[in-house]
């Protein structure tokens, strides 16, 4: 069965997950959680078409030091299970990366709210 995760949920589960503090925790154990953070970053990282491993790296990086400060995971780890999840393929040399709709077989979200990175950062901004 295939889960849909509703706009308002989605960003509601996202601000939490990444405000709740607690450096050096594990990502989520739910695999809805975890959809939850890798369909946040694929929206991150797809912007403007393919992009090389290097750049998909450093943009995972990028989130790991804002949004995701408080994961205890690293950059390639993310991009393996962003790969492994559905949420990003990349071609048969695994030189280019882009968005994947594979997950799909799994979960489906509705668009996000539009304002939903400046609610983020509003939040980790007022808990700094």
């Amino acid at each position: 069965m295939i889960e849909t995760i509703p706009a308002d949920a989605f960003a509601e589960r996202l601000i939490s997950l990444c405000v709740r503090g607690g450096a050096g925790r594990e990502l989520p154990r739910k695999r809805r959680d975890r959809w939850i953070l890798y369909r946040a970053l694929q929206s991150r990282l797809v912007a403007g078409g393919p992009l090389s491993e290097r750049e998909v790296t450093a943009r995972i990086q990028d989130w790991l030091l804002d949004a995701g400060r408080d994961f205890a995971t690293d950059a390639v780890t993310l991009r393996r299970e962003l790969v492994d999840e559905g949420f990003l393929e990349r071609d048969e040399y695994g030189r280019e990366y882009r968005a994947s709709r594979a997950h799909e077989r799994n979960v489906c979200f509705e668009e996000p709210p539009a304002d939903l990175e400046e609610r983020l950062e509003e939040r980790l901004r007022s808990r700094r």
